[in-house]
């Protein structure tokens, strides 16, 4: 895929959170989960203060699809979590480990 090209030469370049944001974002959406992941590991050891609001939520998508994966929790398991999110009756810790 020509676009997970550009953003793994754009990290490999110029490695700052945003860019291993950009290509872990990619990775996740073409179902790359285990490189998704790594990627955004490293986008995590880029951004030690944690000003990437977006890492959280794209940490807990990639475990959520794992869980589903794997079978561990269901859609609607899911889809409630997400929904109690955006609703703010669950704030995630930005100081936690997703995976």
């Amino acid at each position: 895929n020509e676009a997970l090209g550009f953003f793994k030469i754009a990290m490999e370049m110029h490695p700052t959170t945003v860019s291993a944001m950009n290509y872990g974002v990619a990775l996740m959406r073409a179902n790359k989960l285990d490189e998704a992941l790594q990627t955004f590991k490293k986008s995590e050891e880029l951004d030690p203060q944690k000003t990437n609001k977006e890492l959280p939520a794209n940490m807990r998508a990639i475990r959520q699809h794992l869980d589903y994966r794997a079978g561990r929790r269901t859609q609607e398991e899911i889809h409630h979590e997400n929904q109690r999110v955006n609703v703010g009756q669950i704030v995630p810790d930005p100081n936690e480990k997703y995976l």
